[in-house]
């Protein structure tokens, strides 16, 4: 898939279509939010915004920590009404690899 499908498949925000990602960057000692840069896109292109709030829990019912590099799978939502960047938001967002994992 091409960059430019993938960003219009992104813009499209279907309903529960997954995608994956890398966390950019995430602050959880002062605002708990952060960017994900999706599979296939450079960081900054179209990093998506994601809430502390959306992280879901993992098996223990535990919510992971994100860190840069971390990999993600999560779902695009519409903004809020009054988000002025108008652009897509990353829900029920999965923790699938910690960056320090060293590949098997």
């Amino acid at each position: 898939m091409s960059k430019e499908e993938k960003s219009k498949k992104q813009e499209e925000h279907q309903d529960d279509v997954t995608f994956y990602g890398e966390v950019a960057w995430f602050n959880r000692k002062k605002d708990n939010y952060g960017f994900i840069t999706p599979e296939g896109q450079k960081v900054g292109d179209d990093d998506v915004f994601v809430h502390g709030s959306q992280i879901a829990e993992d098996s223990e019912g535990k919510t992971p920590q994100l860190d840069p590099g971390d990999m993600v799978t999560f779902i695009l939502s519409d903004p809020p009404d009054d988000n002025k960047k108008k652009k897509p938001m990353a829900r029920n967002v999965k923790l699938v690899k910690k960056a320090d994992e060293k590949s098997e």
